[in-house]
């Protein structure tokens, strides 16, 4: 589990940005504000909500990055044309990222986990709240 005060960037994995499926790197954010978001189940957040927030975090100069470890949201998304998601939706179905940053699965349906890592990829701050 990664601690407050070491590296945080060093993830990496499949993800959704737009209607484009890509390869993601933590790495690609050096020297951007990050906070990395595993939802408690993302088929409950809508499209709109996401984008919202992270505008709201761009605005700041922050990225956001929803990490998720169903396949199903990602189909639902790739699927679902009319609402396309600006914002990156990190895939993690082996739970490897989760695992790495502590995020237990028993507590997924509960609350969201944020990680705030800083622009030289130091994670900085762990919080638990509700999406909005």
């Amino acid at each position: 589990m990664k601690q407050t005060g070491t590296y945080a960037l060093d993830f990496q994995g499949p993800a959704l940005i737009g209607d484009r499926l890509t390869y993601l790197r933590g790495a690609q954010y050096a020297d951007t504000v990050v906070a990395l978001c595993f939802p408690p189940d993302a088929r409950l957040i809508s499209a709109e909500k996401i984008d919202w927030q992270a505008h709201r975090l761009q605005e700041l100069g922050a990225a956001l990055l929803i990490v998720c470890s169903s396949a199903y949201p990602l189909r639902r998304l790739w699927a679902d044309q009319r609402n396309t998601l600006a914002t990156p939706v990190l895939a993690d179905l082996c739970g490897r990222i989760r695992r790495s940053f502590g995020v237990a699965v028993a507590e997924e349906a509960q609350r969201c986990h944020t990680f705030v890592i800083d622009r030289m990829g130091i994670l900085r701050l762990r919080v638990n709240h509700d999406f909005i």
